[in-house]
C-alpha cells in the first residue's frame, strides 16, 4: 500500500488564521462596540412591565445589530467558504467516484447475500458447486438494514425506548403547525413572542 504522507507540503495554503480575530475587531471596532453595549443592556434592563418599550426598543436594536454582524460575518467569510468548497469538490470527486465503483460493488455482493440474484445471471461453470450466500457470509463483515416499513401495521410503543426526545419533538412541532395547540394528550403549549 503506497504512502499518501505529504511531509514537504503538509499546509498547502497559508492563511493567516491566528490573525483572523484581531483583524476582525479592528474592521468591526464600532460594530463592536455597539455589540458589547446592546448584550450588556439586554442582559441589565429590568424586567418590569412598566419597561416593555424599553424591552422592545432594545429588541429591535439588537436585531439591527445581529443582522450587521451576520452580513459580515457572511461577507468575510466568504472568501475562506470558496476556498473550502473548491477543495472540498477537489477531494468529493474522486471520492464520489470511488463510492459508485463500491457501490456497484455491494449491490452485487447484497443480491448474493439475500440469494436473489438469477440463477443465469451467475456463471453457472465456476458455481456448481458453490452456495453464493455462503461465500459471501465466509468473506464480507454483513449487517441487517430496515428495507421498508408499513405505516399501518407498525406498533410504534415498540418503538417508544428508542425515539429521541429531539425527534419526538421535531413530530409535535409538525403536528402542532398543522393542528395547533392543545390536542395531544402529555403534551403542554406555551405562547412564545416571535
Amino acid at each position: 500500500m503506497p504512502d499518501y504522507q505529504r511531509p514537504n507540503n503538509e499546509n498547502l495554503f497559508h492563511l493567516p488564521l491566528g490573525d483572523i480575530e484581531a483583524i476582525l475587531g479592528d474592521a468591526n471596532n464600532i460594530l463592536v462596540l455597539d455589540s458589547n453595549d446592546i448584550i450588556e443592556q439586554l442582559l441589565s434592563v429590568s424586567l418590569e412591565i412598566n419597561n416593555i418599550d424599553t424591552i422592545k426598543n432594545l429588541l429591535d436594536e439588537a436585531k439591527l445589530i445581529k443582522s450587521s454582524l451576520r452580513n459580515f460575518r457572511l461577507q468575510d467569510g466568504n472568501p475562506y467558504k470558496v476556498g473550502k468548497e473548491k477543495i472540498d469538490n477537489f477531494y468529493k470527486g474522486y471520492e464520489s467516484r470511488i463510492d459508485g465503483g463500491v457501490s456497484r460493488i455491494n449491490d452485487f455482493l447484497n443480491l448474493l447475500a439475500n440469494n436473489e440474484l438469477q440463477d443465469n445471471e451467475l456463471n453457472q461453470t465456476e458455481t456448481n458447486n458453490l452456495n453464493p450466500e455462503v461465500i459471501i457470509n465466509q468473506n464480507f463483515d454483513l449487517k441487517w438494514k430496515v428495507e421498508s416499513f408499513n405505516q399501518d401495521r407498525l406498533d410504534y410503543n415498540i418503538l417508544k425506548p428508542f425515539l429521541s426526545e429531539h425527534y419526538v419533538k421535531l413530530a409535535l412541532n409538525a403536528h402542532l403547525k398543522t393542528y395547533g395547540p392543545n390536542l395531544i394528550e402529555g403534551v403542554e403549549y406555551k405562547k412564545q413572542v416571535k
